[in-house]
């Protein structure tokens, strides 16, 4: 596999298509670091990812909401409760006081580093980019996964 970039916008969404192309190709493990994991279309792959016995590991970011305006007063943040249904379904779930990283590895063998946020803004309209990671890059990027998932500021369970 060679390296590709990816890009998305209000009229192109191949960086989107290329996460769930990862998602939903994993067999044995997913293992993605995002400040926010938002998305109901994201939620939904990865709970059918692990629906499928892929084991889910997450690093994210345990705060960041702050200044982030909402559409509506009434509107609930999903950050927190989508990681905790995550976590209810078998997806093991890291938080740290300051991640802001934004990359997803598939079973090892492929790997994005995206400046995507799992938002419907960022997924479906804002201009975003990423790259596929491949060789060494992707083996480096996985132990830097590794040790941010082993040292985290937060274990997520239950609620």
């Amino acid at each position: 596999m060679a390296e590709k970039l990816y890009f998305n916008d209000a009229n192109s969404s191949e960086l989107t298509d290329r996460i769930f192309h990862l998602i939903r190709g994993a067999q044995k493990y997913i293992k993605t670091g995002n400040f926010f994991f938002k998305d109901k279309q994201i939620q939904k792959e990865l709970l059918e990812a692990a629906s499928r016995g892929v084991a889910i590991f997450v690093l994210s970011n345990l705060t960041g909401n702050e200044g982030f305006i909402r559409t509506t007063k009434d509107e609930a943040d999903p950050h927190i409760p989508h990681l905790h249904e995550l976590e209810r379904h078998g997806a093991h779930v890291r938080l740290c006081k300051e991640l802001h990283a934004k990359f997803l590895i598939s079973d090892g063998e492929e790997g994005l580093i995206m400046s995507a946020n799992y938002t419907p803004d960022s997924l479906y309209g804002n201009p975003e980019n990423g790259v596929d990671v491949v060789g060494k890059e992707l083996e480096d990027l996985e132990l830097i996964f590794d040790t941010m998932y082993l040292n985290p500021d937060t274990i997520l369970r239950g609620e």
